[in-house]
């Protein structure tokens, strides 16, 4: 099974879809093969099992020997009970995809967007557009069965978005706002250990956005865009009041860690060159720069790894066309960027080390509001899940397209969302 969360533009939270195997099934499946796991969010405030064909229920669910009817605490979309065991089974065995089961974990008042899942795969964290207030807010949840969510800075009218978890592990995460006396723009950081209590790092009238953080145990580095140019934060967990060192890195922003913290891909932007935009990867250890893919006329943004970080996805589109693609690219090893040296394309000066990048998905649904919100990769880094623009009819159709563009699928759901506009998946397989 698959979870996803899903979430659109309502007053509730979060959808998730699941295939065989998903982790609210798991109670009664752990006797068995035990399936491996993963979650989608969506933006929505509800969760979905996406299984390979829908189910149809009795109003008496007949159960297996020893198994018991699952109460899953939360409000229950499509269909009203939970699935049963034998119902789970039987759709494992269907090829089609269908939802196996949707429910809402979360709703209030307000709007929720852009879910996140925590590297481990047990939190959540979602954008929330305060309708009263006029703002933005954080609000995470610590695992899908808590009692209720932390919201951040609810005590005062500060914007705070682009939300960013440790790639590096843990519950670390950081975030730009607005909560200071001069309202400038800034980095904070925080761990979800309790009620996070979250402190700015950065500090000055010039924005700050799309962060990016590793930790290593009380060590952090985090990279940040400050008015366009990209810089490097290095700090203790410890002693957060302290000043941070910062290096600046280069003209740009849409900084992303790789898996192994080696790595930092950032989209550079030269408005000299005859390409505004070029994607890049930073060696972290040896401090180099080298471009891998620059393209004439193209907008290029939200470089993100697959999970075995051998894959960058990315969206692009042609500066006159406003219809974004995925494209999926092979990353170069950290060896090849040593050969390659600064301002070089691997794939020319070290054949094989680095390719053209390939068009997996065109008409991708890329949210201009949320900038730092990128491509969902599968655990299994074997294709991605994206929304794509609606065609004739009135919701955003929910697919899959492999890394290679070989293959691709569509999962329908419940037209009663029909504004969802970000999926994120769970890391955990």
């Amino acid at each position: 099974m698959k979870s996803f969360a899903v979430i659109r533009s309502t007053s509730k939270l979060g959808s998730s879809f699941a295939q065989p195997g998903s982790r609210c099934a798991e109670a009664y499946r752990s006797s068995l093969h035990r399936p491996r796991a993963r979650l989608l969010a969506v933006a929505l405030g509800v969760v979905f099992l996406v299984a390979r064909s829908a189910v149809g229920q009795d109003a008496a669910p007949r159960l297996l020997p020893g198994e018991l009817p699952i109460e899953y605490g939360r409000g229950m979309i499509e269909p009203k009970r939970f699935p049963t065991l034998s119902e789970l089974m039987v759709r494992v065995e269907r090829k089609e995809q269908a939802p196996a089961l949707t429910f809402r974990f979360y709703g209030d008042q307000h709007n929720h967007y852009a879910p996140q899942w925590s590297r481990d795969g047990d939190a959540l964290a979602v954008l929330r557009s305060d309708i009263d207030a006029h703002t933005s807010k954080i609000v995470l949840l610590p695992s899908l069965d808590a009692d209720k969510p932390f919201a951040l800075y609810t005590g005062v009218d500060s914007y705070d978005h682009m939300f960013a978890w440790s790639a590096g592990g843990g519950r670390a995460f950081a975030f730009s706002s607005t909560n200071e006396p001069a309202e400038h723009e800034n980095i904070h950081l925080a761990v979800l250990r309790g009620e996070p209590r979250p402190v700015r790092i950065t500090s000055g009238a010039d924005g700050k956005t799309h962060a990016a953080i590793w930790t290593d145990g009380p060590a952090a580095r985090v990279f940040f865009s400050a008015a366009g140019k990209l810089q490097a934060a290095s700090l203790d967990f410890t002693r957060l009041g302290d000043a941070a060192r910062v290096e600046p890195i280069g003209d740009g922003s849409d900084a992303s860690w790789s898996p192994d913290g080696r790595r930092v891909a950032w989209i550079a932007r030269s408005p000299d060159a005859e390409s505004g935009f070029s994607l890049r990867l930073h060696d972290v250890p040896r401090g180099g720069d080298t471009r891998i893919y620059s393209a004439p006329g193209m907008v290029l943004r939200n470089p993100t790894w697959s999970p075995d970080a051998r894959q960058i996805a990315f969206y692009g589109r042609s500066q006159s066309d406003p219809a974004w693609t995925l494209y999926v690219m092979a990353a170069p090893a950290p060896a090849d960027l040593a050969r390659a040296g600064d301002g070089t394309e691997p794939g020319q000066t070290e054949p094989g080390t680095a390719g053209r990048p390939i068009a997996a998905a065109r008409d991708a649904r890329a949210e201009e509001h949320f900038l730092n919100f990128g491509p969902a990769w599968d655990p299994r880094s074997d294709r991605l899940w994206l929304f794509t623009q609606p065609t004739d009819q009135e919701y955003y159709p929910l697919r899959w397209v492999a890394s290679d563009g070989s293959r691709a699928g569509e999962v329908p759901y419940v037209r009663r969302l029909t504004t969802a506009c970000d999926v994120a998946v769970n890391p955990d397989p």
